[in-house]
């Protein structure tokens, strides 16, 4: 199969699937969490702030919020995230519009993984094998139900699918440019859903037993590039909080080495 006409499939597929997706908005009214994610997404975006809702990491909110916040939207004088979150949603008595707004932004991270899913099948097995990958992930239930909401759950998994797609890009090559990359991505993934830090472990743990000895030594004694991964995934996490210098909530302390 060509690489046009894999391409072509792919986008015909994940198109398919995300008219499947866009069907459910006027449909389902607003799921328990959504609400939050878009109040804490509207402070990211009016504020530059990062401190409602401290256990999950402003990437995937922010990107939920920008449809609304570039709208006009802006965050609701209320304490409590989930009551702000509801009156932001009915904002000019447009509740469904600006609910399938932030949901439509989860279709970022949808194709994302799509593509992602895509490289890694045709890498390891052929493109054929790839399209099939494709085929099979957008007519998972699973997939298609969190990625027709504003939740965190599909940003996490394209990040971290794109993090994977990296890390085997850097075993193939160790080289400057695909360092930086699996940082930016590792640090994409984390910013996404701190859930993605066990499951790098467990990759890493992986490519340990799997690796020979000597190539194994030969990644890690090359302090040069991952000198380069860490500080590229520093950044980037670091530009996903605003490049904030102090404590991401008053109700978490402070850290005696991080918020001096």
């Amino acid at each position: 199969m060509r690489p046009a006409s894999a391409g072509c499939l792919v986008g015909v597929i994940l198109a398919a699937a995300s008219a499947r997706i866009v069907s459910t908005y006027p449909v389902f009214s607003q799921a328990w969490d959504e609400p939050a994610h878009v109040h804490c997404g509207l402070r990211w975006w009016e504020y530059g702030l990062a401190d409602c809702d401290p256990k999950h990491p402003p990437l995937a909110r922010a990107v939920m919020a920008a449809p609304l916040y570039f709208k006009g939207l802006r965050t609701a004088a209320m304490e409590n995230m989930y009551a702000a979150g509801t009156a932001e949603l009915h904002s000019d008595g447009e509740y469904w519009t600006n609910l399938a707004l932030a949901r439509s932004a989860t279709l970022i991270f949808f194709w994302l993984a799509g593509v992602c899913v895509y490289g890694l099948g045709a890498k390891a097995f052929g493109r054929e094998v790839g399209v099939l990958a494709v085929l099979l992930y957008a007519v998972l239930p699973p997939v298609l139900n969190w990625a027709s909401v504003a939740y965190t759950d599909t940003a996490m998994a394209a990040t971290f699918a794109f993090f994977v797609h990296r890390w085997f890009k850097w075993l193939g090559a160790h080289s400057l440019r695909n360092a930086v990359w699996m940082g930016v991505a590792a640090g994409l993934a984390v910013g996404a859903k701190y859930s993605s830090i066990p499951y790098m472990i467990v990759l890493f743990a992986a490519t340990a037993v799997l690796l020979r000895r000597e190539a194994l030594r030969r990644m890690l004694g090359n302090r040069r590039l991952l000198g380069a991964a860490g500080g590229a995934m520093a950044i980037t996490l670091w530009a996903i909080f605003r490049f904030a210098v102090v404590p991401i909530s008053p109700l978490s302390g402070t850290h005696p080495l991080v918020d001096r």
